[in-house]
């Protein structure tokens, strides 16, 4: 007799599309739990799980494969692109509309402190663009990134 071994992320790229013989396979091994869908709070903590929801390459320094910049300037890069990703992720079908004054704008809003960047909770503006790297439809979202992608943030600067 022939053992399948199956990690957590084949089953679930498998799942949607199995037999129902297979499905009860994976039920009586993982669990039906495992399978149910869950929120993008708790299936995504890192930029590479971020990635692997888009089905995208996650950016790195040979993204940028030139000599124009330095190489604080293509962390700076790096960073800005991977917002972007987590911003397309979250946002979903939500476009910020830069004209549309009723339309709040949440952004994580960061300070400088003795220790560092840190997040200082979410803010939103209706109208007035001051230089945030992305927007979010709510503060849920907002804090959720600011907290778990500060990382990131503090490579903007």
């Amino acid at each position: 007799m022939r053992t399948l071994k199956i990690d957590e992320d084949k089953a679930l790229e498998l799942y949607p599309t199995a037999s129902k013989e297979l499905k009860e396979i994976f039920h009586s091994t993982f669990g039906e739990d495992f399978f149910k869908p869950k929120s993008l709070f708790d299936k995504i903590k890192t930029y590479s799980d971020v990635c692997r929801e888009l089905k995208e390459e996650e950016v790195t320094q040979d993204s940028f494969d030139c000599d124009l910049f330095t190489y604080k300037e293509i962390a700076q890069l790096i960073a800005f692109a991977k917002i972007k990703q987590i911003a397309k992720l979250f946002n979903r079908s939500w476009k910020v509309d830069l004209t549309d004054e009723n339309q709040k704008k949440w952004y994580p809003y960061f300070e400088i402190r003795s220790s560092g960047l840190g997040f200082n909770g979410s803010y939103y503006d209706n109208w007035c663009v001051d230089g945030q790297v992305a927007f979010y439809p709510n503060q849920k979202i907002s804090d959720f990134i600011g907290k778990t992608f500060i990382d990131i943030y503090k490579d903007l600067y």
